[in-house]
């Protein structure tokens, strides 16, 4: 059950996104000669096969291929760009900003900048520099990495839902 709430909140409604929208975005231009774009959230998880989230890094995977394949495909009509994303200072993340994390204000400036421009973007130049770090990576020496890190947080997770039921 986990894995399909991965899929359909990761994967499938980018599809479904993609689909809904392209029409209208088509029309609009036809109509009014305005361009518009899709964005796509992505990660650098998607760049690669990585071990601990690995039904999400094959759904953000997917989310970049289509990207290329619209961008092919609705050139001079709609921009569609895919955004990874680094980290962010968020509710959900509960860190602040600083070092390589940034915040959704700064986030949100660079994505805008690069519609138009760009098919895929990091957008700032600290998730720039990351990506292309995890990418210099060999395959095996960042899929290690990157399980002993899933490792760690998988069990620092588990330890905080047990003591969260003895509470209850």
């Amino acid at each position: 059950h986990e894995y399909e709430d991965i899929m359909q909140v990761t994967g499938v409604h980018v599809a479904y996104l993609a689909k809904a929208m392209t029409a209208k975005l088509l029309s609009r231009m036809e109509k009014n000669n305005k361009r518009a774009a899709l964005v796509f959230v992505g990660s650098g998880l998607g760049a690669r096969p990585v071990p601990g989230v690995t039904v999400y890094s094959a759904c953000k995977s997917f989310g970049s291929f289509l990207t290329s394949a619209l961008s092919v495909e609705f050139s001079g009509k709609v921009d569609c760009m895919h955004y990874e994303v680094g980290e962010m200072s968020t509710k959900m993340r509960r860190a602040p900003p600083g070092g390589m994390i940034i915040t959704p204000e700064k986030a949100s400036a660079a994505c805008l900048r690069d519609i138009g421009i760009e098919t895929h973007t990091n957008g700032s130049f600290i998730h720039e520099m990351s990506t292309t770090m995890m990418n210099g990576l060999p395959l095996g020496a960042m899929q290690s990495l990157m399980n002993f890190v899933s490792v760690k947080a998988l069990k620092k997770r588990r330890e905080e839902e047990t003591n969260t039921n003895k509470r209850d």
